[in-house]
């Protein structure tokens, strides 16, 4: 049986970072964390080099990321989609 997962908003917001450490998307700083280089460079939106909308586009429908602040603030599983959406921020239509 997998562990429960954290309580409370705090707990899961250090969770999720905690992971995104793992897999090189941010970086643990003195008390915090920052975005790695990578992700500095490929995932801020408004930066030359931007393809979180590509991201988003490849990784849907598995994450569902305009709900993830309502998941760390919950603790809820989301939904899953039945449908696309209709635009990624990179501009694709479907």
């Amino acid at each position: 049986m997998p562990p429960a997962p954290p309580q409370s908003p705090t707990a899961r917001a250090q969770a999720l970072l905690d992971g995104m450490t793992g897999i090189g998307l941010v970086e643990s700083t003195d008390g915090g964390y920052r975005n790695a280089p990578d992700a500095s460079a490929f995932l801020v939106e408004g930066r030359p080099a931007y393809l979180g909308g590509f991201a988003q586009m490849i990784l849907y429908p598995q994450f569902d990321f305009p709900q993830l602040p309502e998941v760390v603030r919950t603790g809820s599983p989301v939904a899953p989609r039945t449908s696309p959406p209709r635009t990624t921020r990179c501009g694709a239509s479907w």
